[in-house]
């Protein structure tokens, strides 16, 4: 997937994909913020009319990678990459993830949000402003979204 069609995913504050949760929702905070996105897939449903599936698949390493599973590691067209690195920093209720995106056209980033939830599956990702940018849903574990 482009860098551009990353960030464009991340930063449309229209996107929704029918997950319920929202910047109200309870913040996850320091450790507990590590614990729900290491080793899990972040996914974002595509809502372009017409497209179905998945926008993005993000695959959130516990070495700080972050990976796009796209149509998975055997695909000859669309394989499973790296995309760039995610951390957490801060503490309490400034307690943000941060993404660096890296492709053929340079690094953009980081991208700092606010991690949302009541029951740790269906997520809201939030500028600081309070406002979500991305709602999103937790898989269990890396690879494809169900």
């Amino acid at each position: 997937m482009k860098l551009s069609i990353v960030v464009s995913a991340i930063l449309l504050a229209g996107l929704t994909n029918g997950a319920t949760a929202a910047c109200s929702d309870t913040q996850i905070v320091d450790a507990a913020l590590t614990t729900l996105l290491s080793g899990n897939t972040v996914c974002v449903s595509n809502t372009k009319p017409g497209w179905g599936g998945w926008e993005n698949q993000e695959e959130h390493l516990a070495n700080g990678d972050l990976v796009d599973y796209k149509k998975g590691s055997s695909d000859p067209v669309d394989p499973t990459k790296k995309v760039g690195t995610w951390n957490i920093s801060g503490a309490g209720t400034g307690t943000m993830v941060n993404y660096t995106y890296t492709d053929a056209s340079g690094t953009s980033g980081p991208f700092s949000f606010t991690v949302h939830s009541n029951n740790n599956v269906n997520l809201s990702f939030c500028d600081a402003s309070n406002a979500e940018k991305v709602a999103a849903t937790l898989k269990s574990g890396l690879g494809a979204c169900p």
